[in-house]
Parts: C-alpha cells; structure tokens; sequence
C-alpha cells in the first residue's frame, strides 16, 4: 500500500509539474503575440511596410509552442482519456502542418503573379483538414452524431450561406480579363470551399457546446480556427480590391490562433477531470443559427451586387442586424420556454413515478383532511385490510380498523392534528375473513401545510410475518433455556453430585485401605472427566465458535459431532477461505444456519448424506448444505418451517441472500450467499 501510494503521488507531483510548463509556456505565447502585435504596428507605421521578410516567420514561435502543448496532452492523455488524446493529437498535427505550409508557402510559392494553386496551397487546405477533424471528433465526444438528419441539414444550410458570403470570391474569376481579380478559378474554389467547411464545423461544434464559458477549451479551439479563417477571409479579400486589408499583418491571424492553441492546452490537466457534459436538447436542437447565417449571406450578396448607393447599403445591413438581434432574441426566448417545458415534464414524470411506487408498494398509504376524512388510500390496503380503496375513500380514518380500535386510532389522529412532534406508532391485530389474525402497524405525519398533500399521512404495514418470527425466536430461546437447564442439572449436576459423595465418603472414613483409597479416586476421576466433556459439550452447545476459538472452518467441521447426525455430513471448505477476516457475529449465525439446515435434513429418515461447502466466488462468501432426503417441502413439518424461518431470519441479519430449492436427484439445497464486506471483522485478530 505505501509504495503504492508514493506511486500515486509521484505521478501527481509529476502531472503537476507538467500543467505549470504549460501555462509557462501559453504565457510565453500570450507575450510573444502582444509584442510581435506592437512590432509589426511600428514598423508598418515608422518603416513604410519594410522588412516583409520579417514577417513571412513570425507565426514561427508560435507554432512551436502550440505544437509542444498539444503534443503534450495527447501523450498525457492517451491512457486515461483516448478521446481526448485524439483531438489533442490532431490539433498538433494542425500545428505541425501549419509549420510545413509556412516554410512551403515563404520558400517555394509562385512570385509575381496573382494567386495560383500550388503545393503551398495544397499543405494549407490539408491543414485546414485536419482542424476541420478535430472539430468533428470534439462535436461526437459532446454527444453529437454525424448519423442524424439535423446534423447534415444544419451543415448543409450553413456550409451554402457561408459560400454565399464568398460570392465574390467565386464569382471573380469568371468575370470577363480586366473586370476580374487577377486569381484563379481553382484557387478560389479551394480556398471557399475548404474554409465554409471548417467554419462549419466549428458552427455543428458550438451548438453541442452545453455551456461555452463553463466549457473553455473547445471554445478556445473554436475562436483559434476562426482568428485563422478570419484572416484567410481578409487576405483573399486584399487580391479581390485595391485595399491592402491586412499589411505587414498577414501573419499575425496564425499567431492569434496557435497562442489560443496554447491557452487551451495549458488549461487541459495531465489528469483528467470531469467527463464532458452533455449538451441539452433544447440547445442542439432548436436553434436558429443556420437560418441566420443564410440571412446574413443572402443580404450580404445584395449589399454587394444590388445597391448602388451607401446610404442604401448601411439601410441594408442594418435591417440585417435587427433582424439577426429579433432571431438570437427569439431563439434565447424559446430556449428558456424549452427549459421550462422540460421541468414541468421532468416534474409530470417524476409525480408520475411516486403515483407508481405508491400503487405498487406493498405498505398502504392514506391521505386524511382535518375533518379526519380519508380523501385518498393506495391499493395495497385491499390487500392489508381486504378494503376496496374506492370504499373508503370518504369515510372516517377512526373507523378504518374496526370499532374495537376506534378509541386508539382517535388517540393517533388527535396527536397528528395538534402537530406535536411525531406520535409513536401504533400496533393493532386486526382479524380477517379467514379467521387469521394480522399485526398492522400505523404511523403518521402532519403535512396539512405542504401544498401538494394538505393532510395527515398514515401508513399501515403488515408486520404479523416479522411479530410471528419474533415468536418463534422467543420460542426457540426458551426451549433453548429449558434444554440447557436440564443438562446442566441432570448431567453436570448429577456428575458432580457423585463427586461430592465421594469426597464425602472418603472424609467420613478413618483409615483407608490404600487399594480402596485408589479406587475412591479412580472414580473420583472418571466422574470429573465426565464432567468436564459434559462442560464442553454444553459450552459448545452455547457458542460453538468460542470452544473452536473462532473458528468457523473448524465449527463446521464438528458440526456432526455437535449435531449428534446419525448421517454422514460432508464438509469442504474453500482453501482460499482465511478464518482471521470473518467475524465473530456473521461466523456464528453462518454456523447456526449451517446447524438448523444439517437437524432439519436428519429428521427425514430417508437421508443418507450431507454436504456442507464453503466457497468464495468474486467478493461473495457462498454457504451451502445439500442432502437426499426426500423431495419434501420444508412446511411439510413444523419443525421444519420453524427451522426454515429461523435460517431466513439469521441470513437477512447479517445482509446475506437465502434460498432454499429441490435438488434435481432428490433431496433440498440451502443456500446463503453474503457480501465478504458484511463478514470480515473490522480489526484482525493478535
């Protein structure tokens, strides 16, 4: 247990010295892109937008630290969360493409004429990719299925708006030489193509997000992949106008997303913590995010080929904009009427549920007003009182046991009614139709201010099987008593009776022949041997396992002496079975099972072997005796069904399962099955 357990603090020292890297180094990554920010500011404003090369690698660090970091929580979670490793692992394969794409992109691509497709571009599509793969596994481990028609219709609606935001783009190199941007068909078609699928993606990804704030990390990822399509966006937008939209910043989307990259990865810890949670329904499902996007791309598409006058524009988009605000606003609306509905439902379900369990329990339940008027009772009170509930509803609770017990059930409700504390229960015998007579016990409780019952509560359970047992017990103990005295003084007493009246004679002699005085004490002898078997064998009788000092394999392997069996009783005891670990209470009622089980089986004249077994199976100590005795039922005697009650009765004290069936060759088989942290003593014994 202790190297164990250094084990275990090593590995989360170990753990924690490994997130206190990361954070070290997602803060390395946050200064870095501050600084590069104020850097690439200045010389774009003082230098005249020299010094392009400088900018071509800034992204460079970045990519590094966002690589070590990934890298880093793939490899720690890869045994504890495979998942989780996965994602993690196709992120830094985005990194390390990115790295490629840029070393590609600054050393071989095409100078000097407009965007053509190249392998730069390809590296940077695949890069994409493999963002785009992540999103997709991240959208499965939030509970998201790619096997839903939702799934693909929202994809599909937000992958065409999207491309309809990228009108221009396409649509530009088809123009007519001279009207059109200097860019390729391909090209474009790569670029909008590959960049509305990982937009979304990363739209599929936050709609199972259950809540983005309490969720950081897959919404850090998210905002990383959209800072890059961002600025992919602005600089295919530069090639499709005159204005130059990002500068000496044409880089500086990579270092935004991969120092996101960073923060994400150093908020993952080495251990895993709680599992994702689960997204709503009513988020996943009703949503207007894809209605939205195709809005904002239909009237962006009609901003730029329709209005010919900026006035006209800003109306536009600002009729835009209202109507996205109406549309979250609404979708928000809904949502919460959504969680409302769900609450009433989870609320109708449960009240449906505590209906079932009270129809179904075997206890019956009543509802009682102030005018002590039974207003509801459960159907378990046919079976207790033979009383239809229909019948007694709007009858007075006093006269629900009789008129004999009027007085009594008066008593209870006057008790309940005045609120003082709660009443003791109360036990009444009740006589029914078939000339049985049951014990029913009633208890109650004042809820005449909680809104949903506004009444007194009794409960009636029938408790005449557990009264009988009580008896029989009683019974048993006596008889036990009765036995034990008339052994002790028939046997004991009567043997050191002959004692005294030896030692008596052998006073009241003068002068003893010696050979007299020997045989005096010969028997004197002989009698105190019998009376110290007789002192053993009512002392095992009392508490076989203190004669056996504990031992519950040993008591059952006396158990044919001790029963006094005229039949052969066969004991096999598990070896893996350690006498140490069970205590003294489950070891004695496991042998008086075992006891009661092996007497029962010899009062059947028939029988000729007994089998007695102790095993272990799994966590499970599993006690079995099997004889061949007739294939009578156990009630067929009282002896035997009082025998059959007891074994029950010390079975469920000590939390063990009892059963008892017909062997197929004839004969019965008892069994108890007990949980091994039900009998192994709390502190093992010198």
């Amino acid at each position: 247990m202790i190297p164990l357990a250094r084990a275990e603090t090593r590995t989360t020292s170990g753990a924690a010295g490994i997130d206190q890297i990361k954070r070290v180094l997602a803060g390395i990554a946050v200064v870095y892109a501050m600084a590069i920010a104020v850097l690439l500011g200045i010389l774009q404003t003082y230098f005249d937008g020299r010094w392009p090369t400088f900018s071509d690698w800034v992204a460079v660090p970045s990519q590094a630290i966002a690589i070590a970091v990934a890298v880093t929580v793939a490899v720690g979670r890869w045994r504890s969360s495979r998942n989780t490793a996965v994602i993690w692992a196709l992120v830094a394969a985005f990194a390390i493409m990115s790295l490629i794409a840029t070393y590609v992109w600054n050393e071989f691509r095409p100078r000097g004429v407009g965007p053509r497709l190249s392998g730069a571009d390809a590296c940077y599509f695949f890069d994409y990719a493999l963002l785009t793969a992540a999103y997709a596994v991240t959208f499965v481990r939030f509970g998201g299925s790619f096997r839903r028609l939702r799934t693909w219709l929202d994809a599909v609606t937000i992958s065409v708006a999207l491309l309809g935001t990228f009108w221009a783009t396409l649509l530009g190199p088809f123009m007519p030489p001279g009207q059109g941007p200097r860019m390729s068909a391909l090209f474009a078609v790569c670029y909008a193509v590959s960049l509305a699928v990982l937009m979304t993606m990363a739209a599929l990804l936050y709609l199972r997000l259950p809540s983005p704030l309490r969720r950081p990390i897959p919404t850090l990822l998210i905002a990383a992949g959209l800072a890059d399509v961002v600025w992919e966006i602005g600089w295919l937008a530069t090639w499709l106008t005159d204005v130059n939209f990002v500068g000496l910043y044409y880089n500086y989307g990579d270092i935004v997303c991969f120092t996101l990259i960073a923060c994400a990865g150093a908020l993952a810890k080495q251990v895993p913590g709680t599992p994702p949670e689960p997204a709503t329904d009513e988020r996943s499902a009703f949503t207007f995010m894809p209605t939205l996007a195709a809005l904002l791309a239909i009237a962006l598409v009609a901003v730029s080929i329709a209005s010919t006058r900026a006035l006209d524009a800003w109306i536009l988009v600002g009729l835009v904009v209202l109507t996205a605000l109406l549309l979250i606003t609404r979708q928000s609306a809904v949502r919460r009427e959504m969680q409302t509905l769900n609450r009433q439902l989870a609320m109708q379900t449960a009240d449906a549920r505590l209906t079932e369990l009270v129809r179904q329990a075997s206890d019956a339940f009543l509802v009682v007003d102030e005018r002590r008027i039974i207003r509801f009772a459960s159907p378990a009170i046919e079976v207790i009182l033979g009383i239809a509930p229909a019948t007694l509803a709007g009858s007075n609770a006093a006269m629900l046991a009789g008129p004999s017990h009027e007085s009594a059930l008066a008593v209870l409700l006057d008790q309940l009614l005045s609120g003082s504390g709660s009443p003791a229960p109360l036990e009444i015998p009740i006589a029914m139709p078939d000339s049985t007579v049951r014990t029913l016990r009633l208890s109650g409780a004042n809820k005449l201010h909680n809104p949903l019952i506004r009444g007194l509560t009794l409960t009636i359970a029938d408790i005449s099987v557990q009264r009988a047992l009580e008896r029989d017990v009683l019974q048993v103990a006596n008889t036990e008593r009765i036995r034990l005295a008339s052994d002790i003084h028939e046997g004991l007493g009567q043997q050191l009776t002959g004692i005294m009246m030896l030692l008596q004679s052998a006073a009241m002699t003068p002068s003893p022949d010696p050979a007299v005085h020997r045989e005096n004490l010969r028997a004197m002898v002989g009698h105190m041997r019998d009376a110290i078997a007789s002192a053993r064998d009512l002392a095992r009788g009392i508490s076989p396992m203190y004669v056996v000092r504990g031992s519950l394999r040993g008591a059952l392997q006396r158990l044919q002496k001790d029963v006094g069996a005229g039949v052969p009783v066969c004991v096999d005891v598990d070896p893996r079975f350690d006498d140490r670990i069970v205590g003294d209470f489950p070891a004695d009622h496991l042998y008086r099972v075992a006891q009661e089980a092996v007497v029962a089986a010899v009062r059947r004249s028939d029988c000729t072997r007994i089998d007695v077994t102790l095993q272990i199976h799994d966590d499970e100590l599993l006690l079995t005796i099997a004889d061949d005795g007739r294939d009578s039922d156990w009630d067929a005697t009282a002896n035997n069904g009082l025998s059959l009650r007891l074994m029950e009765y010390r079975a469920r004290v000590i939390g063990a399962a009892f059963a008892t069936r017909h062997r197929p060759a004839g004969g019965m088989l008892v069994q108890v099955m007990v949980p091994l942290r039900n009998v192994v003593r709390t502190e093992l014994p010198a």
